[in-house]
């Protein structure tokens, strides 16, 4: 599947200098500072303890990432409705001209987080993930993406903070989310909302692009050899070692919770 190309005054408009792995390193050693300097509160994220000011700080961080403070102009990805707004837009006028300041039009388009913030801020903090470089986890899970309102508010009314255990695309095919690549988490996340929002998007980085593009095998290969081969490229490796928590799951932790009630109520 090809990648769509941007037309040349559009293309202008991302900033295609932004260096997202300096920013990735800044966030990352921020946190390994914090990590080691304030090890019982750290603690107490992981474990899902109060600690509202701390979280506060870790999420702030977390949210920036992969961002700089042009937040649309450096993206990973753009959706093909927001491209073809933008082209309508730019040939309604004479000359046919496109501003910078269209992508902020609030009106029109929405700066997302792929990968919930509180998805990765859980990971990060998660006392399974205490010796990994948060730096893996960033670079892993971090992911934003310009969309239109109109899809932005199809997300938000699907999911708030989880993603799917399991990664399906017809009846008979299904994977378990923690057997493929968390590069690919904030992908799925956007299958499971509508399966054309992830064909729709336009990738603006080698990384992103390698990583749709592995996505994209997956889910639209036919036969069990095309599906298992697809499947190889995609599935986890002992690099990505680190843990994705129950309770980003969706159903997950609310079942857990509940048969633990029954049973506490059985004993009592």
């Amino acid at each position: 599947m090809e990648v769509p190309t941007l037309q040349p005054d559009i293309a202008k408009l991302f900033n295609s200098e932004f260096n997202r792995n300096e920013q990735l390193e800044l966030v990352a050693t921020t946190l390994e500072h914090l990590r080691s300097t304030h090890p019982m509160k750290w603690a107490m994220l992981g474990h899902g303890e109060r600690v509202p000011e701390f979280k506060a700080v870790v999420k702030s961080l977390v949210r920036v990432a992969d961002e700089s403070i042009d937040h649309q102009a450096t993206v990973a990805y753009v959706t093909m409705a927001v491209l073809e707004e933008l082209d309508v837009l730019a040939s309604s006028r004479r000359p046919r001209r496109i501003n910078k300041g269209d992508l902020e039009d609030a009106s029109r388009f929405s700066h997302e987080h792929a990968t919930p913030v509180e998805v990765v801020l859980r990971t990060v903090a998660l006392p399974g993930n205490r010796e990994v470089p948060i730096l893996q986890i960033l670079e892993a899970l971090s992911c934003r993406v310009l969309v239109t309102n109109g899809e932005r508010k199809k997300i938000d009314s699907k999911h708030a903070w989880t993603v799917p255990a399991t990664l399906e695309w017809s009846k008979s095919v299904s994977f378990g989310v923690r057997t493929l690549l968390p590069s690919l988490l904030p992908l799925i996340r956007y299958h499971n909302v509508d399966p054309e929002l992830v064909l729709s998007l336009v990738p603006l980085s080698p990384v992103h692009e390698d990583r749709l593009m592995r996505f994209r095998n997956l889910v639209c290969a036919s036969t069990s050899e095309e599906i298992l081969h697809c499947y190889a490229s995609c599935r986890r490796s002992n690099r990505s070692s680190f843990e994705l928590s129950d309770d980003i799951y969706e159903g997950t932790a609310r079942l857990t919770r509940k048969a633990s009630r029954k049973e506490d109520s059985r004993g009592k």
